[in-house]
């Protein structure tokens, strides 16, 4: 499966690269060799990022190899798929000479429309009425999801997100998995359980491990959440 989407990343990104290099043909031959390295460094670091991930490198260095990589991985996904369609488009259109940056336009503009997206999570609320018999008129259930704590969301969007939580007053908190996102390492190196011990439910707090808590190691996930009120 990891070489099936290894395999596919690397196509989308050859296919970007050649269609790159067709845009900026008429560039010098250092240009080019500069527009090859950065683009291929890029496209690299995600990959690298992943097999570091146990590796307690500086903070800093670790956050930017993982969102670089992170963004330049959703920005393969959508660049492939728009390109597409501007590339089919162009059999109908012949004259349209700009579908690369037509693509990249709008390939930008959902990039920031989803890391918007991604530091303002919503708060939805669900009205469920059970005939099934229960002490008290009302529970008030707290469902979190694919918080990914790591490189990507670090200790200050942790606290923000607990407030969030918090805020809701509920009796039950339930987590249905990748509260973690690729290595426990950075979650530790930041103390992550200090904000994660803040958060209250007195019916409480339970969580079913996602694929990511699995790529994190388990073993050391679980260790990690005994230092905390959840319970695996």
């Amino acid at each position: 499966f990891f070489l099936i989407i290894l395999g596919a990343y690397l196509a989308g990104n050859i296919y970007i690269f050649v269609r790159l290099m067709q845009l900026v043909s008429g560039l010098a031959l250092g240009w080019k060799i500069a527009v090859s390295i950065l683009f291929w460094a890029l496209a690299s670091l995600l990959m690298i990022s992943m097999f570091l991930r146990d590796i307690p490198l500086p903070t800093a260095i670790a956050k930017a190899m993982f969102n670089l990589g992170s963004i330049w991985m959703v920005f393969t996904l959508y660049m492939v798929l728009t390109l597409i369609v501007f590339d089919c488009a162009r059999i109908f259109i012949p004259t349209m000479r700009w579908g690369f940056l037509y693509a990249l336009g709008l390939t930008a503009a959902l990039l920031i429309y989803g890391y918007y997206n991604y530091r303002h999570p919503n708060i939805e609320q669900i009205d469920i009425t059970l005939d099934k018999p229960f002490i008290g008129k009302e529970i008030r259930i707290a469902a979190i999801s694919d918080v990914h704590l790591g490189n990507g969301t670090d200790k200050r969007a942790l606290q923000r997100y607990i407030d969030m939580i918090n805020a809701q007053n509920p009796d039950l908190i339930l987590i249905s998995g990748d509260l973690i996102d690729n290595s426990i390492t950075p979650v530790r190196q930041q103390r992550m359980e200090e904000e994660l011990r803040e958060l209250k439910a007195p019916m409480g707090i339970y969580m079913a491990a996602g694929n990511h808590e699995y790529i994190s190691k388990i073993g050391e996930v679980e260790k990690f959440l005994n230092e905390t009120p959840i319970t695996l």
